[in-house]
């Protein structure tokens, strides 16, 4: 079978449309283009004359394009306000420039506003031999401290105290003076 990937991207370039739509048009009509290779070749066409006949009917005259602009819109770029009060955009993850993937950011309620944690949960490079990014050490799990009576109440307060460790702090960092 061939691949018409790359026939049907270029025909759609025009439309700038979203990634996710761009994709699942180019998957359906791959189908479609399949199925119709196969009817040309049953039909009695060698491969190569099947496959220009299914080229020139995907390409004609860019009737594909036409129609298709009719009921797809195209995205536009969202803008992304990283200094200052902007109205209507907020940044809501980052990109890991070495995974590729999105990092969700999310707003931590003991840290001083326009401040960013980037905290790593697991190590981009494989057979580290590093089984936890993180770990939190206590010398003793709590402390109870009961304080003298010199009311007609009992009063006692309960203490943690312990050490966030980081084992890769390499792959984790800080952004500050965000807003």
């Amino acid at each position: 079978m061939p691949d018409w990937k790359e026939e049907i991207s270029k025909e759609l370039a025009s439309l700038k449309l979203a990634p996710t739509r761009e994709a699942e048009i180019i998957e359906e009509l791959s189908q479609h283009l399949d199925d119709r290779y196969d009817e040309l070749v049953s039909g009695g066409l060698t491969k190569e004359e099947a496959y220009r006949e299914a080229l020139v009917e995907l390409s004609e005259s860019n009737l594909l394009a036409r129609q298709l602009q009719r009921v797809e819109r195209a995205v536009a770029p969202e803008p992304v306000n990283l200094g200052g009060n902007g109205a209507g955009s907020m940044v809501t993850g980052l990109q890991n420039s070495i995974t590729g993937k999105m990092v969700d950011i999310t707003l931590h309620p003991w840290l001083p506003h326009g401040n960013m944690p980037i905290i790593s949960w697991t190590l981009p490079v494989p057979n580290s031999n590093v089984s936890e990014c993180w770990q939190v050490r206590s010398p003793q799990d709590l402390i109870q401290y009961n304080w003298p009576v010199n009311e007609f109440r009992f009063q006692a307060s309960t203490y943690w105290f312990s050490t966030l460790i980081p084992y890769a702090p390499m792959y984790s960092g800080m952004v500050s003076s965000s807003a």
